[in-house]
């Protein structure tokens, strides 16, 4: 019984840790400018997927379109944008 206490409250616990949260942050970027970046460094990172399966019943094919996370944030970088941990009290914005 103590022990399945300890791990409700353990488990209560963890739910109450918040993340940091991360901005892209530039020396003198504009909220214009980051629009701006962002939208072409997501037009640059996007790649298609496609796959197909057929068996001796039916078939399925799938294509779609992924944004490639390390491509994006290597494009947001080369333009002078990076990651950083919020400064405590910034609103974020998703």
């Amino acid at each position: 019984m103590r022990a399945f206490v300890l791990v409700t409250l353990g488990i209560g616990l963890v739910g109450c840790v918040t993340l940091p949260q991360y901005l892209w942050l530039k020396n003198g970027g504009t909220q214009e400018e980051f629009s701006s970046t962002k939208y072409e460094c997501m037009q640059a990172s996007q790649q298609r997927v496609s796959g197909a399966y057929v068996n001796q019943y039916s078939g399925q094919a799938q294509d779609t379109v992924i944004t490639n996370p390390n491509l994006f944030a290597a494009c947001m970088n080369a333009r002078g944008w990076y990651l950083r941990a919020a400064p405590p009290g910034t609103q974020v914005y998703q």
